[in-house]
């Protein structure tokens, strides 16, 4: 089994997530409150999952607090800058914009672009 990645798509008000695992995204959305983070986690461990590598855009204020939950409960977090998520959907043709669409490609991003350059992990 391939490490579970967390694709996370951060708005003021949600979460929208894609969890990817072995090639199979599962969805969900929760809020963007410690109550949703706690959601999450109980989500996380419906799906048999202890602990993720998770990809989210640097959206300021609205991702750090989830950022900073991931962190502490010890999974790993990338934060990337938009411009390149965006160049990367580009890449792919991708013309579909909603909210879980994003959460796919941030997923993939983080398996093809960051893993790609920290393969010794």
């Amino acid at each position: 089994m391939s490490k579970p990645i967390l694709g996370i798509d951060v708005s003021k008000l949600d979460l929208t997530i894609s969890l990817l695992i072995d090639k199979n995204y599962h969805h969900t959305k929760v809020n963007n409150n410690q109550q949703g983070f706690k959601e999450l986690v109980k989500w996380l461990k419906k799906h048999k999952i202890t602990q993720v590598a998770a990809c989210m855009e640097a959206t300021g204020k609205y991702g750090k607090s989830f950022a900073n939950f991931l962190y502490s409960n010890n999974h790993k977090v990338s934060i990337v800058n938009p411009a390149c998520i965006n160049t990367f959907a580009k890449s792919k043709l991708s013309c579909h914009k909603t909210d879980k669409v994003d959460s796919m490609i941030i997923a993939e991003y983080q398996v093809r672009m960051i893993y790609i350059n920290n393969s010794s992990e």
